[in-house]
């Protein structure tokens, strides 16, 4: 998929914000259909291969991440991002940080903004835009490791910090903590 580049693409952008947007509502209402359609609706409007590489890449890694989302009736969304960051969807892991991200404050709000620019520097390195990965890995580095008191859903922060810190293109998996099954 190198070739849907939703930084220089309208159309791969609009696509890319559709899906994300329409899998945000069906984790919210707990039901598939409203990006079922749209993926539907995308791949009759985009016959062109980059497109649908996207569109189907996409509806496949949504179906994995809604039914264990849904099966194991995950409501909060710091569990619901690990799920979707482990199936390297780190635009809708964005998405959805971001929805709880701007109704926080203090050092929470900082953390979660460091998680979010972490996924971002993902982003960056899918579309091969190092300096972009690079310059967003600094920022996030910063803010993992200073509130990392406000994370501890994820049990490996370290292997995070070290990826982040080398800029490795495999992204770790990330660790659900007992500490964040308990609570």
């Amino acid at each position: 998929m190198k070739n849907f580049d939703p930084f220089s693409d309208r159309k791969a952008r609009n696509i890319r914000n559709r899906l994300s947007e329409t899998f945000m509502q069906a984790l919210q209402t707990s039901s598939a259909e409203p990006y079922e359609l749209t993926a539907n609706e995308l791949l009759q409007q985009y016959p062109e291969e980059k497109y649908q590489n996207y569109i189907i890449d996409r509806i496949k890694r949504f179906q994995i991440v809604f039914e264990a989302i849904t099966q194991n009736d995950l409501h909060l969304t710091l569990a619901q991002s690990i799920i979707l960051w482990n199936h390297q969807l780190f635009f809708e892991m964005h998405e959805l940080l971001e929805s709880i991200w701007q109704q926080t404050a203090g050092a929470e709000k900082q953390a979660l903004k460091g998680l979010i620019q972490a996924a971002g520097v993902y982003v960056h390195l899918e579309a091969d835009r190092l300096q972009s990965a690079k310059h967003l890995a600094k920022k996030a580095i910063i803010l993992i490791e200073t509130y990392s008191h406000c994370l501890i859903n994820i049990s490996n922060l370290d292997e995070l910090l070290a990826a982040l810190t080398v800029l490795d293109t495999l992204p770790p998996t990330l660790l659900q903590s007992e500490a964040a099954d308990a609570s």
